[in-house]
């Protein structure tokens, strides 16, 4: 198996010989039928991009799947993007989900970046905007330039949010007299990031 891959390989990027991507799809496929992963990757790939040979959204998606469930991540992620997008009619938003959250979580930035959107913008679960903070973060940490984008934007909301509650308990409580007793402290100073401790009467 591993030497058809290679030869696969070679037939793909010329190396050696003559290049022809339509050969190398035949040996992908054996390989791929063999059970060699990368090969089923490789050749999902070159279907949907109708590199040198015909187009087969349908074999596509069954070699994306294999690998898949086999730990590719790449294929995870190809995987999930068609079913996000109906590619080929094949659409299951809850799945696509599923799918790039297994990526997410092993690694795949493209992922990252999926799977918080979706959940930022409640595509096929309950909108969750903490967990997608927690996504975008993960894939930022790694680069990702959108991902970086969102933080900033994501932070900035947050900070607006959290400033704007604290001017309105200002006003509150500023109005309340001491008699009430029942909350028995009263505000120091306000913060970008939440009331300062308070100071007991």
């Amino acid at each position: 198996v591993k030497s058809m891959y290679n030869l696969a390989s070679m037939l793909y990027n010329g190396e050696g010989c003559i290049k022809s991507k339509k050969e190398a799809a035949v040996y992908f496929r054996l390989a791929a039928k063999k059970g060699h992963v990368e090969s089923m990757f490789i050749l999902a790939s070159m279907l949907t991009k109708s590199e040198e040979i015909e187009s087969n959204i349908n074999d596509s998606i069954f070699y994306f799947k294999m690998s898949s469930d086999k730990g590719h991540l790449k294929s995870m992620h190809n995987y999930a993007l068609i079913l996000k997008n109906g590619l080929g009619g094949f659409f299951d938003i809850k799945k696509a989900l599923k799918y790039f959250k297994i990526a997410a979580d092993r690694g795949n930035v493209e992922s990252m970046f999926e799977y918080a959107s979706m959940i930022e913008n409640g595509e096929g679960f309950q909108r969750d905007i903490k967990e997608a903070e927690i996504y975008y973060k993960m894939a930022a940490d790694k680069g990702h330039i959108k991902s970086i984008e969102k933080c900033k934007n994501l932070n900035s909301s947050s900070f607006c949010s959290i400033f704007w509650t604290n001017i309105k308990l200002y006003f509150i409580f500023s109005h309340l007299s001491k008699s009430d007793t029942f909350l028995n402290f009263k505000i120091k100073k306000i913060s970008p990031t939440g009331l300062e401790p308070a100071s007991m009467w």
